[in-house]
């Protein structure tokens, strides 16, 4: 519907209508407002990243070290409790 209505007023005021040109600028206007609106909202939904300070990052990174078998040898070493 919005592109039939487009078309129409498109050929208006290429025939030089006023009253057709300033509807055709507020048709613009209104397709731009949604645009910018769909895009805000997409935006919002988006899940914002994890902000997560230095200690988190530490805390997170040993963990993964002693849960991982990345390094091989290790493992009993880094884990608390671990008595020779």
């Amino acid at each position: 519907m919005d592109a039939w209505r487009f078309e129409k007023v498109m050929a208006a005021a290429d025939s030089g209508n006023v009253g057709a040109l300033r509807l055709l600028d507020q048709l613009v206007a209104k397709n731009d407002m949604m645009l910018a609106a769909t895009r805000l909202r997409d935006a919002q939904d988006e899940t914002p990243l994890e902000n997560i300070g230095k200690k988190e990052m530490e805390r997170r990174a040993a963990h993964e070290l002693t849960s991982s078998d990345k390094v091989e040898g290790w493992d009993d070493d880094l884990k608390p409790g671990y008595a020779n």
